[in-house]
């Protein structure tokens, strides 16, 4: 594998190509679900996370320790064992160094380990099986890999007698310093970098100007780009001999703040910066910023920003319904009273009140909350002069054809009321189970004069009122 391709994979961390959004502001949850019906499938992140920092989780203190801790296992019987498979766990989780003390922290491990190893195996390195573990190379051409690490580390300092405290040791470090040093040198080409952002090799600060080479030894090495508190790019693998790292993070603090300017005019169109495009990767990258049912989303990862439509909440239940509904209620009209008088219709409250039996359909249209509709109600009044007449016959039935306008589960209604009226009204739904609802109506019937024949004076019937209530099936919705 290459090393450019190698740099990207550690350092940039493997991307999955999909889609990512970033909110400049706090999102409502309305505004997550517009950008979730825009962008399916995306990746929500607030906006500081769009300075790609690298996560650091291990602790040159915590190695520190751990070389310190292993130090009296030289005097145990084997000790050299558990201090070799020790810290050959804590040095391969340091990734990071952040200073030229993280990295003397890592070569002084190293070198114990290299110590351990070198004490426990001499001469058996390039032969014994256990050793593989720890060396590099097989036979007469073995080296201890901790030290081989530890020699190629960029600027690092000489050994101490400490760690290097009999004269084996010492020549057998020599013997490997002077392997790692006749290797062909590898180099790191510095790319495009954010604003202020600093190199760092091997915890030592390295001028990074755009196109510069930095020779480094073939080996083991770990290379950060930083800015401020922000881990930009980091890497530490091994390097063989002319090789080449490739070294690229231009997308930092200050160009984050200059694309949130950019942002700000209200406007697309908008040339995005190289750096921008480049941190994208390929997917598709959107800027979102808070606005209720309408947030504004902006593509920036195609070089030129470009404000993308929300798709607008199809709620649950748009299109076309019917409905059916029966139950009972009741009717008052004072012309239960007048137009029975004669019949024998007692001069009572209950003569101008009836029960009735009731019945509805309708068909309707709902978009979002608003729903509106055509339907037919009509309600048969009970009881002995519970009757009005209609030319030569008499009717008990109020049959109210209206049309329907509201929000999902109320509207007003309107339209002629039979016999005699113009109907003013309001109904309302309740939704119960599946498509079964409450249903509840309501209608004050506005007397419409009537015309007699022989110019007799017009028939003007007093106002109707009626209300039910009952159980109501839906269809679609």
């Amino acid at each position: 594998m290459s090393m450019i391709l190698l740099a990207f994979l550690t350092g940039g961390a493997t991307r999955a190509l999909a889609a990512k959004v970033y909110w400049v502001g706090t999102p409502s949850d309305a505004d997550n679900a517009a950008v979730a019906r825009t962008v399916a499938g995306a990746t929500i992140a607030p906006f500081a996370d769009i300075v790609p920092t690298v996560p650091v989780t291990e602790s040159m203190t915590s190695l520190g320790a751990e070389t310190a801790a292993v130090k009296p296992l030289f005097d145990v019987f084997d000790g050299e064992l558990q201090v070799m498979a020790r810290l050959q766990k804590a040095t391969s989780d340091a990734k990071v160094l952040k200073s030229e003390a993280d990295r003397q922290v890592l070569f002084h491990a190293l070198m114990t380990e290299g110590y351990a190893v070198e004490r426990y195996f001499g001469a058996k390195l390039g032969t014994d099986k256990a050793a593989a573990p720890y060396r590099t190379g097989d036979g007469a051409d073995a080296v201890i890999t901790a030290w081989a690490d530890a020699a190629s580390l960029y600027g690092a300092s000489a050994p101490t007698a400490d760690e290097l405290p009999d004269a084996a040791a010492r020549i057998a470090w020599d013997a490997t310093q002077a392997a790692v040093r006749a290797r062909p040198s590898a180099a790191l080409v510095v790319g495009k970098l954010a604003s202020g952002a600093n190199l760092y090799v091997d915890g030592q600060h390295v001028a990074a100007t755009l196109g510069a080479r930095v020779p480094i030894t073939a080996g083991r090495h770990h290379v950060h780009v930083q800015v401020g508190d922000s881990l930009l790019w980091v890497w530490s693998d091994d390097v063989g001999a002319n090789a080449t790292v490739a070294v690229e993070a231009p997308f930092g603090p200050a160009e984050r703040d200059a694309l949130v300017g950019q942002l700000g005019s209200g406007k697309d169109g908008w040339t995005v910066a190289p750096a921008v495009v480049a941190y994208a990767h390929g997917e598709a990258t959107y800027l979102a910023v808070p606005g209720g049912r309408q947030p504004r989303l902006v593509r920036i990862d195609t070089g030129t920003a470009s404000n993308v439509t929300i798709v607008a909440d199809k709620q649950r239940g748009d299109g076309p319904i019917a409905r059916v509904a029966a139950g009972a209620g009741w009717v008052s009209t004072g012309d239960f009273f007048l137009q029975n008088v004669g019949s024998g219709a007692p001069y009572t409250t209950a003569t101008v009140n009836a029960v009735s039996p009731a019945a509805a359909a309708a068909v309707a249209w709902r978009f979002g909350l608003v729903e509106v509709g055509a339907g037919v109600d009509a309600e048969v009044a009970l009881g002995a002069y519970h009757s009005v007449p209609t030319g030569g016959a008499a009717t008990r039935a109020f049959v109210y054809p209206h049309v329907a306008a509201g929000i999902r589960y109320a509207q007003l209604t309107l339209g002629p009321e039979f016999p005699w009226y113009f109907g003013v009204g309001a109904q309302a739904t309740v939704p119960v189970y599946g498509p079964l609802e409450l249903y509840a109506r309501g209608v004050y019937g506005v007397p419409l004069p009537i015309a007699r024949a022989g110019g007799d004076p017009s028939f003007t019937p007093t106002p109707a009122i009626s209300a039910w209530g009952g159980v109501a099936v839906r269809f679609g919705g």
